[in-house]
């Protein structure tokens, strides 16, 4: 199946998924706004390392949560965020003395879930990345150059296998006369993500230039569980 079909597929399903446990407030069910920061790079084969560096950037994203029972669930994460890489030029280009390529990507990742405690979790699977743009940039120092747009260079969507440690704390619950019965949950969550598939695109590098996605993240924010 094109991973353009499977990536609109899950996102349909996400979006009926929501609309169905949210309507019947299903206990299990639950919603979490996430934010975070990441440090990530593209790993190339057979390339000089020397002055390369990862890009540090922002992070967002909504996590939905359905519990399977008291050890299992499965988390569907939809998120954003960069990735890129920098080069320091050891002999400067005129009074270029750095280049830099920056790609914006969403992703939806799908997670089971297992719960070590009530409190600590890991989670393990597959997330699809669909790019939104790229550009290359050049720096004399901190002043930009140049910033071309090169998002024709690179395939719009890839496969990557991310995994992710978190700790949960309540912080606060409903009324008990409350209409709708939900508690409010503090998370903290670091995120490793590994790409499959080649971003690069092979009609303007052939086959035998490889790059994928590698990506650290920590995020934080509140989930919304319906109460038991």
């Amino acid at each position: 199946m094109n991973l353009n079909i499977l990536a609109l597929s899950l996102l349909f399903g996400l979006i009926l998924l929501c609309g169905v446990e949210a309507a019947a407030q299903n206990s299990n069910f639950s919603i979490s706004l996430a934010l975070g920061a990441g440090n990530s790079g593209f790993s190339q084969d057979n390339q000089n390392k020397d002055g390369l560096k990862r890009i540090f950037y922002p992070t967002g994203g909504l996590q939905v949560q359905k519990r399977i029972n008291a050890k299992w669930a499965i988390n569907i994460y939809p998120n954003v965020g960069l990735s890129g890489i920098r080069r320091m030029l050891d002999n400067p280009i005129g009074n270029i003395t750095e280049v830099r390529s920056t790609s914006a990507f969403l992703n939806l990742g799908i997670h089971p879930k297992y719960y070590l405690r009530k409190s600590v979790y890991l989670s393990l699977g597959p997330e699809i990345s669909y790019l939104l743009w790229n550009n290359a940039s050049t720096y004399a120092g901190d002043d930009r150059q140049s910033n071309i747009r090169e998002t024709e260079l690179f395939n719009r969507t890839n496969l990557l296998v991310s995994s992710a440690v978190g700790i949960v704390k309540k912080i606060g619950e409903s009324r008990k006369d409350a209409p709708l019965q939900i508690d409010a949950w503090w998370f903290l969550e670091f995120r490793a993500k590994y790409g499959v598939t080649n971003i690069l695109n092979g009609d303007f590098f052939g086959a035998s230039l490889s790059s994928t996605i590698s990506s650290f993240e920590i995020v934080t924010g509140i989930s919304f569980a319906s109460k038991k």
